[in-house]
């Protein structure tokens, strides 16, 4: 489940600080510049694509996986077709997993990230 030394949660937590950054720094109004946004919109869709394929060994690291993965569909301005159809497939996946997740903090913002793509 790991490529190189980093592991799918590493990955996962990496692609919500990155989103997290990039939403956060737009609604402030900051000074953003080109090149840096460029450079945060490489880096999450660079994550998307290799978290995209991997499982999660449990239903939480499976929803942290999918948690991860619309938090960057979320902020992506590199959308085309194939992107689109892998979106939609995570938000089938992760509502799918809101069933097998007991209550807990992970659940209500996979819930909440659901909500925000309805």
């Amino acid at each position: 489940m790991e490529k190189g030394n980093i592991t799918m949660q590493e990955r996962a937590k990496r692609l919500r600080l990155l989103a997290d950054r990039l939403l956060r720094d737009v609604l402030s109004g900051g000074t953003l510049y080109a090149d840096e946004v460029s450079s945060l919109q490489r880096d999450i869709h660079r994550l998307i694509d290799e978290l995209y394929p991997l499982r999660g060994g449990t239903p939480e690291e499976e929803a942290s996986r999918c948690l991860a993965l619309l938090a960057g569909y979320g902020v992506c301005m590199y959308a085309n077709p194939e992107d689109d159809r892998k979106r939609l497939s995570v938000l089938s996946r992760s509502r799918r997993m809101l069933d097998s997740l007991s209550p807990s903090p992970l659940r209500e913002r996979l819930l909440e990230a659901c909500s925000s793509f309805s």
